[in-house]
């Protein structure tokens, strides 16, 4: 079956997957990751320069790594899969083609370890974690490491003791689970790169629908990465009624353990605390999309417009329905919280997190007033 995405055709199974996660089929393609294809062309094709060398490390159909090479020809595009049915699919998209790829059908950690990449794309079927360590010693001065998860349930706190094996972190399944889940993630990409005395520095991570997905670029240094090391820190919840406390470092005291409702606080984390985006960054990925054929275009824009107004804000958000929920009250609309929030002179944003979630640097004791207030009038 023939698809087209922005300006490459490729073939691509009869079976498409439409739902996550996909069977353990040998061979699978997702139309619904269309999006996270585009905007993984839109953000390399801001960051290539020079000419640079990309890996599609679990490329499946090849799809990914053959819209790379077609659509940004300044990279020199290697895609590998580990599966012989799905070495023999990118064969057949390449030759039909005639795309100028490098095809492999090996380990992808092994042929990490042996070559060095300006761009290495981590897409695995589950948890990217075993990938992250060859990942960071293959990858080149300056370069690009792109991840994709899709074990939400340990990233979101649905599985904690397996959160906690894999990422290193504590993760809750609060109101803000999904944000949490990407922090955690970036914590991981951080600890890992340091451990090489490189420096994981993110310049775009969200989440949609059933994936978390981070860029980043690599700097090195133990120095630098010294200092990605120290915007880690924890998040203390309050399990009952939802407050939280922000605390960097790597052993956070709190002087006081419990909450104002007399509940104690629930340490969480590491998580990383700063900006998930790089705000000018971002801007040119914007200003670059005028010169691209994206089916998703309209999507990326929105999307990166409300991460960058995301950017200097706590790392957590409020969920106006659930809040409204403890206080039985009914939930005003997003507009008239984010005015009120706004007039009192507090920063208010909604997130891509949640449809129904703002980041404000109001407290939650502000932000229930503000609730109130507006159900009140």
């Amino acid at each position: 079956m023939l698809i087209t995405e922005g300006q490459t055709e490729f073939l691509v199974p009869d079976k498409t997957v439409e739902k996550f996660p996909p069977p353990k089929q040998e061979v699978f393609f997702n139309p619904e990751m269309e999006f996270n294809r585009d905007l993984t062309i839109a953000l390399i094709s801001t960051f290539v320069e020079d000419e640079m060398s990309y890996l599609d490390a679990h490329g499946a159909t090849g799809v990914r790594g053959i819209r790379v090479k077609n659509e940004i020809p300044k990279t020199n595009v290697t895609i590998n899969d580990l599966s012989k049915s799905a070495y023999k699919f990118m064969k057949k998209n390449k030759e039909r083609g005639n795309f100028d790829v490098t095809l492999r059908n090996v380990d992808s950690s092994l042929l990490m370890l042996q070559n060095k990449y300006d761009i290495i794309d981590l897409d695995p079927y589950g948890s990217p974690v075993s990938f992250l360590d060859p990942a960071s010693k293959s990858i080149k001065r300056n370069g690009l490491i792109c991840v994709t998860a899709t074990d939400t349930a340990p990233l979101c706190g649905a599985h904690q003791n397996s959160g906690l094996r894999k990422y290193g972190s504590k993760i809750l399944n609060t109101s803000y689970h999904k944000e949490s889940g990407c922090r955690a993630l970036v914590s991981k990409l951080i600890k890992t790169a340091a451990q090489y005395d490189k420096q994981y520095i993110p310049l775009l991570t969200y989440y949609d629908s059933h994936y978390f997905r981070s860029f980043g670029q690599i700097k090195k240094g133990a120095k630098k990465s010294d200092k990605a090391l120290k915007k880690l820190g924890y998040i203390y919840h309050c399990t009952n009624c939802g407050n939280r406390k922000i605390k960097t470092g790597t052993v956070p005291l709190i002087k006081n353990k419990r909450c104002r409702c007399g509940n104690k606080f629930t340490g969480t984390g590491p998580f990383y605390l700063d900006n998930l985006n790089k705000t000018k960054f971002l801007k040119k990925i914007n200003k670059n999309l005028k010169n691209l054929k994206l089916n998703t275009k309209q999507k990326i824009t929105e999307t990166l417009n409300l991460l960058i107004q995301e950017t200097n804000l706590p790392p957590t958000f409020y969920d106006i329905h659930k809040t409204c929920k403890k206080l039985s009250i009914t939930a005003p609309k997003n507009q008239k919280v984010l005015k009120e929030l706004r007039e009192k002179g507090y920063k208010a944003t909604k997130t891509h997190f949640n449809n129904v979630g703002i980041k404000t640097n109001a407290d939650l004791q502000e932000f229930k007033k503000t609730l109130k207030n507006l159900t009140k009038n």
